[in-house]
C-alpha cells in the first residue's frame, strides 16, 4: 500500500494541484543573484528523439587505456573514468578521461561543445595506479583541483588557471589511508565548519582492489576531517565489518543542515547509511530499509515523489535501484517505475555503471541516463554487448526506456557517464567513456521548453557551493528539488544544477539552502537562463 501511495504521488512534482495560476512578471534579481540574458532556442524540435553522437568530429579522439596493464583479472569496470568541468574559468564544461597509469586527457571547450586535446598536464609518480579521479575547488578561487588516487592514497594537483596545474602533493597524510583500496572519493562539509571534509569509501584489502580474479574482503571506509592540509580520520564499521564499495555519497537525507554519508554496497556486506549526529555516525541502514545487497557503481539523487525529501537512484548489476522515502523508512520502487531496460540482455537484463537522473527534454520531468558494460558476478560467464539505456519521464512518474529508438544503445564497454550543456544552448547533452573506445558525446538538441541553470558561489572553503539544496518552486505548487554533488563514482558533472520546466516563463522561487545553515532566496524567476547565487559570506 505504502508503494502505491508513493506513485500515485509521483506527479506531485509535475502537475499542478487544480489551475495553476497566471503567473506574474519577473522581478529584478535580489542581493546576491545574478541572471544572465536569455538564451533563445534558434530551430526548437519536440519530443525526446534529439540526440545526435558527434564525439569524434567534436574533437573526443583519443582512445581510452587498457585496463589489462593492472593485471590478469582486471579487464572489468576500470578505464571509464572521467570528469566535465570547467578547468579554466571561461564559463564553458571541459573534459577530463583518466588513463590509469598515465596521465589523463584534458580536452578544452571552445564555447561551442567542440574540444581540443591539451597538453599531458599532470605529472605522475612512474607506476602509479589511477582508478579514481574527481575536481573540486579546494583552494577558494573557483578553479577545480585535480584529485587522482586509488590504491592506497590520492594526490591532489592545484589549478593554477589557463588550464595549467602545479606539481602534485599529497591530499592528505598517506598513513591515514591504511592497507586498503579505494575507487572513488566524496568531499562534503559533514562537520559544518566550512571546509570541505573527505570521505574514502573502502573496495577492500589493497592486495585485491575488486579487479582481480578474487572478491575483496571488506574493509573500513573512513571519513576524514580536513583542517588545511591536515587531516584527521574516523574508521567506520557496521557489527564490526567494513565494505566493498564503489561509489559514495555525502547528502543530507533528512534535511536537518548537516551530510550524512551513504554507501551502496557493491557484491559485499549490506548498504550502510551513516546517519551525522554532531560528528557521531550510526549506520541506521537497517532500520530505514536501506540496507540493501546489490552491486551499486552509479547514483543520482531527486525528490522523485514530491515530499519535500531526496531519494535516491543507483546502477546495478540489473536494472537501477531507486529507494524512496515514506514513512520513516525507504521503499524500494525502480521496476514500479519501469527503470528496465526494453530488451533485456543476459542473465540480469542489464549491467549498470555511470547513471544520471536528468531533464534532457525540459519538459519538467526528470528522464534517466545508464552507461553499461559487462562485470564478473561468479555466477558463470561474463555477459557482454550490453546497451546504455536512456528512459524519457513521463508526467505519472514513471518511466518508459527508449535507448533503441535514439541511439543511445552502443554495446561498448562504457563505464562513467556525466550530463552537462556542453554548447551553451540550455539544454543537456551526454557524455560516456569506457576502455580501449574513443568517448562517445550525445549532443542534444535544444527546444521550446523553459529551463533553469544554477550555480553557487560559496565561501572560499567551499567555493562551488557543494551540497546546497536548490528547490525550484512554479505553477502555484509544483516544485523540484536537487543537491549539488561532486564525483559519483568513475564520473562527475559540472558544480551546477540544472532544471526543466516545460512551458513556464517565470518560476515563483528559486530557493538555495546552504551548507551552514544560510538561506538565499529570489521571487518571480525568469527561465532560459543561467542564474549565480553568491553567498553573504563569499569574497
Amino acid at each position: 500500500m505504502l508503494l502505491t501511495a508513493l506513485l500515485s504521488t509521483a506527479g506531485c512534482p509535475t502537475d499542478p494541484p487544480g489551475d495553476a495560476p497566471t503567473p506574474e512578471p519577473p522581478l529584478p534579481p535580489p542581493e546576491g543573484w545574478t541572471y544572465s540574458d536569455p538564451v533563445e532556442c534558434a530551430d526548437p524540435v519536440s519530443g525526446i528523439d534529439r540526440f545526435s553522437e558527434e564525439a569524434v568530429e567534436r574533437g573526443l579522439t583519443e582512445v581510452l587505456s587498457d585496463p589489462s596493464v593492472l593485471g590478469p583479472g582486471a579487464e572489468y569496470g576500470r578505464g571509464g573514468s572521467l570528469v566535465a568541468r570547467d578547468f579554466d574559468g571561461d564559463g564553458d564544461v571541459d573534459l577530463l578521461f583518466g588513463r590509469l597509469q598515465a596521465p589523463p586527457d584534458i580536452y578544452e571547450n571552445d564555447g561551442t561543445g567542440r574540444f581540443t586535446l591539451g597538453e599531458q598536464l599532470l605529472e605522475l609518480r612512474p607506476g602509479m595506479i589511477i582508478p579514481a579521479i574527481g575536481a573540486v575547488d579546494l583552494d577558494g578561487d573557483r578553479l577545480p583541483e585535480v584529485v587522482l588516487g586509488g590504491g592506497r592514497g590520492f594526490i591532489r594537483f592545484d589549478n593554477l588557471g589557463d588550464m595549467q596545474f602545479a606539481s602534485p602533493r599529497p591530499l592528505f597524510p598517506e598513513a591515514l589511508a591504511g592497507e586498503y583500496a579505494y575507487l572513488t572519493i566524496a568531499f562534503g562539509d559533514h562537520d559544518r565548519d566550512g571546509d570541505l571534509d573527505v570521505a574514502l569509501p573502502s573496495i577492500g584489502g589493497a592486495q585485491d582492489p575488486g579487479g582481480g580474479d578474487g572478491e575483496p574482503d571488506p574493509a573500513p571506509d573512513f571519513v576524514l576531517t580536513r583542517d588545511g592540509d591536515d587531516a584527521t580520520a574516523v574508521e567506520l564499521l557496521a557489527d564490526g565489518l567494513g565494505s566493498t564499495v564503489q561509489v559514495g555519497v555525502f547528502t543530507d537525507r533528512d534535511a536537518d543542515g548537516d551530510l550524512d554519508l551513504f554507501l551502496p554496497s557493491d557484491s559485499g556486506p549490506p548498504s550502510r547509511f551513516w546517519t551525522n549526529d554532531d560528528g557521531a555516525w550510526v549506520d541506521d541502514a537497517p532500520a530505514l530499509d536501506a540496507d540493501l545487497s546489490m552491486a551499486a557503481m552509479g547514483i543520482d539523487a531527486a525528490d522523485l515523489d514530491g515530499d519535500g525529501l531526496l531519494d535516491y537512484c543507483m546502477s546495478d548489476t540489473g536494472p537501477p535501484v531507486c529507494i524512496e522515502s515514506g514513512a520513516g523508512t525507504y521503499v524500494e520502487t525502480g521496476t514500479a517505475r519501469g527503470l528496465l531496460p526494453a530488451s533485456p540482455v543476459g542473465r540480469h537484463g542489464t549491467v549498470g555503471w555511470g547513471f544520471d537522473l536528468a531533464d534532457f527534454d525540459a519538459d519538467g520531468v526528470l528522464d534517466a541516463a545508464q552507461a553499461s558494460g559487462p562485470f564478473p558476478d561468479g555466477q558463470g560467464p561474463v555477459d557482454t554487448d550490453l546497451p546504455n539505456l536512456l528512459w524519457h519521464g513521463r508526467a505519472d512518474g514513471r518511466f518508459d526506456e527508449v535507448g533503441a529508438d535514439l541511439g543511445f544503445d552502443s554495446t561498448d564497454n562504457d563505464l562513467g557517464l556525466a550530463t552537462a550543456d556542453f554548447d551553451g544552448d540550455g539544454f543537456l547533452d551526454i557524455v560516456v567513456a569506457g576502455p580501449l573506445d574513443t568517448p562517445q558525446l550525445f549532443m542534444n538538441r535544444c527546444s521550446a521548453g523553459a529551463w533553469l541553470e544554477i550555480s553557487m558561489h560559496g565561501p572560499a572553503e567551499n567555493a562551488e557551493g557543494h551540497h546546497a539544496r536548490v528547490e525550484v518552486v512554479w505553477g502555484g505548487g509544483r516544485r523540484q528539488i536537487r543537491e549539488l554533488h561532486n564525483l559519483r563514482g568513475q564520473a562527475e558533472g559540472p558544480a551546477s544544477l540544472h532544471f526543466g520546466l516545460g512551458d513556464v516563463d517565470v518560476v515563483d522561487s528559486v530557493v538555495v539552502h546552504w551548507m551552514g545553515g544560510h538561506v538565499s532566496r529570489a521571487e518571480r524567476v525568469p527561465t532560459r537562463r543561467r542564474i549565480a547565487v553568491t553567498h553573504p559570506d563569499a569574497d
